[in-house]
């Protein structure tokens, strides 16, 4: 991992403009949930670099709308194969 090139971009935070490749939002991210509660929204950041990525989780509280960072995490894609079966026709 090149630790100067991180350095860059997070040199100035007001200053990222990062390319969003994926996001994830529970569908009561801005809603009024149960007491106690939290919604959460995951989005993915490209860095450019090494093939790795930001991610952050935000979430949001019981009344949905006080948004606080949870975690951040560098990660990296990983490739799944899925097999669905359909009916013969």
């Amino acid at each position: 991992m090149n630790y100067k090139q991180l350095n860059e971009v997070f040199k100035q935070l007001r200053n990222i403009k990062l390319k969003k490749v994926s996001t994830n939002q529970s569908t009561d991210f801005y809603e009024e949930k149960t007491q106690g509660d939290e919604g959460e929204r995951v989005d993915v950041y490209e860095l450019g670099f090494d093939d790795l990525y930001l991610k952050i989780t935000t979430v949001s509280d019981s009344y949905g709308n006080n948004e606080s960072i949870d975690s951040i995490q560098f990660v990296k894609p990983i490739v799944k194969q899925v097999t669905d079966f359909e009916p013969v026709k």
